[in-house]
């Protein structure tokens, strides 16, 4: 046997007996049709089941092949829902993530920015310093040269007298 085979109930009206009966039948993929077996149905069940003979369908092979189309059809649908639900959870879920990484991206540019201010501060506060200690040290070597040159015109001073 050739591929899964589809097991559908088919009703049809017996033409010698006139009885209603449920057959169980195999579509295999090369097309092949096995009927597996057949059961009669309770009269009860009878005027639900009947054969409408306007729909064309009298043969037993034809009601059969419909039956199987209409059957694989419900089966494609029921599929392609279960994709496309599939398909929606899994879009959902890639929105979530999607936005979870931008909230993410958003705090560590904001952290990135507060860190940059600190350092810009912390660079501001230094050349300040480093300012502060030039300017001084630049006092210090004016006085120190002021007093140098006193202490030479007080060596000068000394060496005349």
């Amino acid at each position: 046997m050739q591929g899964e085979p589809i097991t559908i109930p088919i009703r049809r009206k017996s033409t010698s007996l006139g009885n209603i009966r449920e057959a169980n039948v195999r579509k295999f993929l090369n097309g092949a049709i096995y009927i597996e077996s057949e059961t009669k149905i309770p009269k009860s069940r009878k005027s639900d089941m009947r054969v409408s003979k306007d729909d064309g369908s009298t043969t037993f092979s034809k009601m059969v092949a419909k039956r199987i189309e209409t059957n694989i059809r419900e089966r494609q649908c029921m599929d392609q829902e279960l994709r496309l639900q599939e398909a929606r959870r899994c879009y959902d879920e890639w929105l979530q993530k999607k936005a979870a990484l931008k909230a993410e991206q958003a705090r560590l540019k904001l952290e990135a920015e507060r860190e940059s201010e600190k350092q810009r501060e912390t660079d501001t506060h230094l050349r300040l310093l480093e300012n502060d200690l030039k300017y001084k040290l630049w006092l210090k070597k004016k006085e120190l040269k002021e007093l140098e040159s006193q202490w030479k015109q007080l060596k000068d001073l000394l060496e005349k007298s």
